[in-house]
């Protein structure tokens, strides 16, 4: 058994977190349990985790109820969580669920009570609960689960609160950006495996992020109604924060934060036609800060904050889409403006970002071309459309079975500008070349977007050299010739 605690927090409920694994599925479900590891870290939880069965003389599952019971009495509240699931939001505080007039907290699916996730209260009544549900040793399809049902079904002195399934138990068909915990039960372990990759490189953003995040978290509202929505009958206690888009559900995204990134493989190997241009950056934004990153810190960001991404990253087979995926997953993780050091600020950021209100990914239509432009854009972190081309350029690459080199413009399909701007037509739900999404304003005004017409970050607010075309030479060896 693996057993860990910190003390980020001051909880004023004592809640630790309950896991278990074998060592067949260990290979995929290790980065998971490292997250939720990670996630109890943040919030000053205990996290005991069993890397075997503790009773080989039944089936593993059941293993999670003398685990439960190995630890129910040293907290307040435990919270049991399959291996095959992960945290998907480190922003949501699990105790604002821990309701003290119940025993036991559980969702429900097609098959009534899915217990890969739940909470269970420190009582006299849920210790009985769980030593009547061991006695029984059910044998069925659904094994404890079924156990727990029955028990449940004759404990009439058991308070048991059935939640909005989303509220803990997500799973592929129903989950939503900003939900709590993304769970895929009955599936084999390579549908596992890439589909929890999914959200756990997107949580990413929102998790192993959550540092630059604490600004935004309100934790005043612990202890009381933990600041969720609510109704007469209690059925509206999904967590609102982060459900849906921005767009639909009043998404709270946080400041754009006052940082410029750019890359190139070194400083020292950075041309002279680029200088005057970085300086641009830093003498129209005096009070924005402004971080360049090497080969080696591009890599480092998947290794500190994306590890799950790490493989993706380390397999692209060119720098350029290696910088792609970087510039996509640093906005994601940190939030501020991403831009190309072949490109000029010609108006101060100040004058036209709205970074103070957040919430918005400002991008630009290309000039002349049907595609927005990923040489400069910017947004809060955890945006929804740079999840989407996170996901996007995953699926493609795992539907090819790789970076297939034949396939035409592949550096534009698979990182570059043609997964952006599918991305965020998927976003917006419109499959309208950018041009024309930009015209249309009733497609984008209000939403979490404000896009630029062609022009705009070509020659207008950012300029834009287009090196790959107009630098070349030794100094500066265009991507075009790898």
């Amino acid at each position: 058994m693996v057993s860990g605690t910190s003390q980020n927090a001051a909880p004023l409920i004592d809640l630790a977190f309950v896991s278990l694994w074998t060592p067949n599925i260990v290979d995929w479900c290790a980065s998971f349990t490292e997250i939720k590891r990670r996630y109890c870290e943040a919030w000053g939880f205990a996290f005991h985790g069993y890397d075997q069965v503790i009773d080989e003389s039944r089936p593993p599952h059941w293993s999670k109820i003398l685990a439960l019971q190995a630890h129910l009495e040293e907290h307040d509240w435990l919270f049991w969580i399959d291996a095959d699931a992960v945290v998907a939001n480190f922003a949501f505080d699990l105790r604002t669920l821990c309701d003290p007039t119940f025993d036991l907290i559980v969702t429900h699916d097609f098959n009534g009570l899915n217990n890969g996730t739940f909470l269970i209260r420190n009582s006299e009544t849920s210790r009985e609960f769980l030593r009547r549900v061991w006695k029984r040793d059910i044998r069925d399809r659904f094994l404890e689960q079924t156990a727990m049902a029955e028990t449940m079904a004759e404990m009439p002195e058991l308070q048991v609160e059935v939640l909005p399934k989303r509220s803990m138990n997500s799973y592929w068909d129903d989950y939503e950006f900003g939900d709590f915990i993304f769970h895929v039960p009955g599936e084999g372990n390579d549908t596992k495996r890439k589909l929890l990759r999914v959200v756990a490189n997107a949580t990413g953003s929102g998790c192993l992020g959550l540092p630059q995040r604490e600004e935004w978290v309100d934790r005043s509202s612990i202890g009381s109604t933990g600041g969720q929505p609510s109704s007469s009958d209690g059925s509206a206690r999904v967590h609102g924060q982060f459900q849906g888009s921005s767009a639909d559900a009043g998404l709270s995204l946080p400041p754009l934060r006052k940082t410029i990134w750019q890359t190139y493989r070194s400083r020292e190997a950075l041309p002279k036609a680029s200088l005057p241009l970085l300086d641009s950056w830093r003498d129209r934004n005096p009070d924005w800060e402004v971080v360049f990153h090497d080969d080696k810190a591009i890599r480092e960001l998947f290794e500190n904050h994306l590890p799950l991404y790490l493989d993706l990253f380390d397999g692209m087979p060119m720098g350029v889409m290696k910088a792609d995926l970087w510039r996509y997953a640093v906005i994601f993780v940190h939030g501020g403006l991403y831009a190309d050091i072949d490109t000029g600020c010609n108006m101060g950021l100040n004058q036209w970002l709205r970074h103070g209100k957040g919430g918005e990914l400002h991008v630009a239509c290309e000039n002349n071309h049907p595609f927005f432009c990923q040489w400069a854009f910017a947004a809060p972190a955890g945006h929804p459309a740079l999840l989407k081309v996170l996901e996007l350029i995953s699926n493609r690459i795992d539907a090819d079975g790789g970076v297939n080199s034949e396939r035409p413009d592949f550096v534009h399909y698979y990182t570059g500008p043609g997964v952006w701007t599918a991305a965020i037509q998927e976003h917006l739900g419109s499959s309208l070349i950018p041009a024309e999404i930009q015209a249309r304003r009733e497609i984008w005004a209000g939403k979490d977007i404000q896009i630029y017409p062609e022009g705009e970050f070509c020659w207008g607010r950012i300029s834009h050299a287009n090196a790959s075309h107009q630098w070349g030479g030794p100094e500066y060896p265009s991507w075009r010739s790898e």
